[in-house]
C-alpha cells in the first residue's frame, strides 16, 4: 500500500534565525545591523556579550532595556501566515534548498579514518625512499664524472699507479737536497751574545743551618717521666719535678 508523502515548503532565508539556524519566533529586529533574531536568542545573546551586538559589536544597551516594541509585528505575523499548519519546511539558500531543521554531518566509516592516514603515510614514505635514491645516483654520477675527468697528477699514472724512475735520478736530486741545507748552514752567522750588557744574576749567600737543634734550647726533658716541657716551665707539667740545674 502506497502513500503520498507531500513534499516540505521552502520558505526563505529571512524567516531563518542567524543564531539558533531555526525559524524565527517573536523576531526582533538589531537597530546597528538591521538582523532579525529571535527573542530568546537575542535576550541570551545580550547576557552573553555584555549589551553588545553579536555580529558588528555595537552597544545596543538602549534598545536591550526596552520592554516593549522589540518584537518585528509585521515580520511576525508574515511567518505565522506562511507556516500555519506545515509539519516540514526547507530555507531557500542562493537557489539552492537546505534543511534548516536537520543539518546532516558526513560521517566517516569505522576505521575509515585509520586506513586514511595509513595510506597517506605509506605514501609519504615511498616518497622519501625515492627522493633518497635519486639524490644517491645523482651523487654517483657526480663522483665517476670527477674521476674520469680528473687530471693526472706528477710522478702518477693514469691508473693512479706511481711511476717508476731510476735510482741514480732519485740518489742525485736527494744529494742535491743535502748540499743546499748544508751551504745555508754554512753560510749561516753565529749568534753573537753580548755578555756585556746581560748583568749575572746575583745570588744571595744561604745561611747554614747551625748544628745545635734549637729543639733542646726551647725545651727539656723531666728526668723523672722524660715528658719534654718549654724551656720558660720551672716544673713538669705531667709529674710536677723540679727543673733541674742547666748546663
Amino acid at each position: 500500500m502506497s502513500s503520498d508523502v507531500a513534499a516540505p515548503a521552502v520558505l526563505p532565508t529571512r524567516f531563518q534565525c542567524p543564531l539558533c539556524l531555526d525559524l524565527l519566533t517573536s523576531p526582533v529586529q538589531l537597530p546597528c545591523c538591521r538582523k532579525h533574531l529571535c527573542l530568546v536568542c537575542f535576550e541570551r545573546a545580550v547576557q552573553l556579550t555584555s549589551t553588545n551586538c553579536a555580529f558588528c559589536r555595537k552597544r545596543i544597551v538602549g534598545f536591550a532595556r526596552r520592554q516593549s516594541k522589540k518584537i518585528d509585528e509585521a515580520l511576525w505575523v508574515e511567518i505565522q501566515s506562511q507556516t500555519h499548519g506545515m509539519d516540514t519546511f526547507m530555507f531557500d539558500d542562493d537557489g539552492g534548498t537546505t534543511n534548516a531543521a536537520m543539518h546532516l554531518h558526513d560521517a566517516a566509516a569505522p576505521g575509515e579514518l585509520q586506513s586514511y592516514y595509513e595510506e597517506r603515510v605509506a605514501a609519504a614514505e615511498r616518497e622519501r625512499a625515492a627522493r633518497e635514491e635519486e639524490a644517491l645516483a645523482a651523487t654517483m654520477r657526480l663522483l665517476e664524472a670527477e674521476q674520469l675527468h680528473a687530471p693526472s697528477t706528477p710522478g702518477h699514472t693514469a691508473d693512479g699507479e706511481r711511476a717508476t724512475r731510476p735510482s741514480s735520478t732519485s740518489d742525485e736530486s736527494k744529494r742535491r737536497s743535502a748540499d743546499r741545507v748544508f751551504a745555508i748552514f754554512a753560510s749561516a752567522k753565529p749568534l753573537q751574545r753580548n755578555h756585556a750588557s746581560v748583568a749575572p744574576k746575583s745570588r744571595k749567600p744561604m745561611k747554614l743551618a747551625s748544628s745545635s737543634s734549637s729543639s733542646t734550647k726551647k725545651s727539656w726533658a723531666c728526668p723523672g717521666c722524660t715528658y719534654l716541657n718549654w724551656s720558660h716551665q720551672m716544673h713538669c707539667v705531667m709529674c710536677r719535678t723540679r727543673r733541674g740545674p742547666t748546663r
